[in-house]
């Protein structure tokens, strides 16, 4: 497995936890479970710090290589 190809499932396995701690966090909202629904929420925002990094990692290995 090369490099980009690690970058990418990386940069998409972030994307994904963000989208389901989202989605799991706005059920447990709708429930009236606010002081629940907090820690998903605060990992959906971790969650997308790490995929913008990810992102910028990836598209800068990308530039780099380039010929």
């Amino acid at each position: 497995m090369n490099q980009h190809k690690i970058f990418l499932f990386m940069e998409r396995f972030w994307l994904g936890l963000a989208v389901v701690t989202l989605l799991f966090g706005g059920w447990l909202a709708s429930q009236g479970k606010w002081e629940q629904a907090k820690f998903p929420f605060f990992c959906t925002f971790c969650a997308m710090i790490v995929y913008g990094l990810r992102r910028y990692q990836r598209k800068r290995l990308e530039s780099n290589n380039k010929p």
